[in-house]
């Protein structure tokens, strides 16, 4: 029987050939230690994942595990990152255009302002206005995806 290193390694390996090639990724594998592990896989796609998204991916890996050397008495819980939870990959990005994010560079400047578009190394923003008036083109910079550290979107209520 794997440990718990070992499982996360093979739930990873298996995860990423269920999901390669589609609009779904991997974000996340943990494996929990006991009689009866929880294994718990954090997916995100390109346009969003829906609870049958997470319950179809759910059964692919369930039929993966057989034979894999995973443990037979385990729970399986696929889901999706929560709110609180930073975007780790540039792939993550486009589909929160139009959203205020928090900006965590490794310098440890922390910049604030809406996504405006993002590609595969750089991402634009339009910054908060230090004062009032000033005008958007002054607002507007790029952020090399290797200088983020962390980035979170800020949900907004009004």
């Amino acid at each position: 029987m794997a440990t718990g290193k070992e499982s996360a390694s093979i739930v990873k390996t298996l995860g990423e050939k269920i999901l390669s090639g589609g609009s779904f990724f991997l974000l996340d594998v943990t494996v929990s230690t006991g009689a009866a592990p929880k294994i718990r896989v954090v997916i995100d796609g390109d346009n969003g994942v829906s609870i049958d998204d997470c319950a179809k991916i759910s059964r692919e890996l369930n039929e993966a595990f057989e034979g894999s050397g995973l443990p037979d008495d385990y729970s399986l819980e696929v889901t999706t990152p929560g709110v609180d939870q930073p975007l780790k990959f540039i792939r993550q990005y486009p589909k929160h255009t139009g959203r205020s994010l928090k900006i965590i560079l490794k310098d440890g400047q922390t910049i604030r302002g809406k996504l405006l578009s993002a590609d595969q190394d750089v991402i634009r923003l339009e910054r908060e206005a230090p004062k009032k008036n000033t005008p958007a083109n002054e607002l507007q910079t790029e952020i090399v995806f290797q200088e983020i550290e962390k980035t979170f979107v800020q949900i907004s209520f009004k």
